[in-house]
């Protein structure tokens, strides 16, 4: 083997690995930098929501995507079948009448029948119920379907950014 033949330079080709480090064994380690000082721990790492002061999980915290595709399903099935066998036009009766129910029931109680069985709740930012204004504005963003397929890093969609709004977890 090479290291058996020239033993001189075995110190220079022999490398160690700990702490996440590759380093020679023999070469000086850089200065302000030893293997003992480096971490392998994982970064903190916030959660969503984590800037807003929402928790975690629980009760409270940002709604994940799932629970909002499935409070949007629970919304938009009565709208659609309302639509469809009481209006001569279903695709725009579909959509007023989910945009009225929403900003009615938003305005009132702070959810809609899908939130309610998602598990859900709009809020501003401050953890309030969101006035009615708000509302309006948001559930206009949210029929134009872009606003709410673009997110930040916590998952508001960008209806809820431009109105200062979350959707929060009941349980």
């Amino acid at each position: 083997m090479l290291l058996d033949r020239y033993p001189s330079v075995s110190s220079v080709l022999t490398a160690t690995r700990a702490g996440g480090l590759t380093h020679l064994v023999g070469a000086p380690e850089p200065p302000g930098l030893t293997l003992d000082s480096v971490s392998t721990e994982p970064e903190s790492v916030t959660h969503a929501g984590a800037r807003f002061g929402f928790p975690a999980h629980g009760p409270g915290s940002l709604a994940s995507f799932g629970r909002r595709i499935l409070a949007l399903v629970v919304d938009w099935l009565p709208a659609a079948a309302a639509a469809y066998f009481l209006t001569t036009n279903p695709s725009l009766s579909a959509l007023v009448i989910f945009a009225a129910v929403t900003i009615i029931s938003h305005s009132l109680f702070g959810r809609t029948l899908g939130y309610a069985v998602a598990g859900l709740r709009l809020v501003k930012i401050d953890g309030l119920r969101p006035d009615p204004g708000r509302v309006l504005v948001r559930t206009l963003l949210l029929c134009l379907v872009i606003p709410a397929v673009v997110s930040d890093d916590d998952g508001r969609g960008l209806h809820d950014k431009v109105v200062s709004t979350a959707v929060v977890s009941t349980r």
